[in-house]
């Protein structure tokens, strides 16, 4: 019995399957060599922020990079956390637990919405376009902050 000719087919599927595989993989690959503009060191927030509106807390839930999704993990960014918002004269200030606090800076807003009961502050820093999702409270003025940094932000 002849199994070489078996064999070249087992084979060339294998090497075959490897090249679909590969031609699936590349496009990742591709995607992972090329670095994200940096992200500029984050502002403090002032000592004592004039609020503009009552202070609302909740869970922080992530800031992600507008231009392709991803995560932002620098910076403190990318970690949960409870967080207490205060809309100040200066910005937007973020008072995380378990990391520092951060002010998004009044010309850096670019506003907000709702999206499906969370928060989406939109930003941009050093030039990068950002959003910052955030699931207040319930007892949590969700739609109000919405309007709130609409009415704060450039460019809305």
């Amino acid at each position: 019995m002849n199994l070489l000719p078996l064999l070249a087919m087992v084979l060339g599927a294998v090497v075959l399957v490897l090249f679909v595989a590969l031609l699936f993989v590349r496009p990742g690959w591709l995607r992972s060599r090329r670095a994200p503009a940096p992200i500029a060191p984050l502002s403090s927030p002032p000592t004592y922020p004039r609020a503009l509106r009552a202070p609302a807390e909740g869970g922080y839930l992530g800031t992600v990079r507008v231009s392709d999704g991803s995560a932002v993990r620098i910076h403190g960014l990318g970690g949960r956390g409870r967080v207490k918002l205060v809309l100040a004269a200066e910005g937007l200030v973020l008072e995380r637990r378990g990391t520092n606090d951060l002010l998004v800076d009044e010309q850096e807003l670019g506003g907000g919405e709702v999206r499906e009961g969370v928060l989406v502050v939109r930003w941009t820093h050093g030039g990068v376009a950002l959003e910052t999702s955030i699931r207040l409270d319930p007892t949590g003025d969700t739609a109000g902050w919405a309007r709130s940094l609409r009415q704060m932000g450039i460019g809305t």
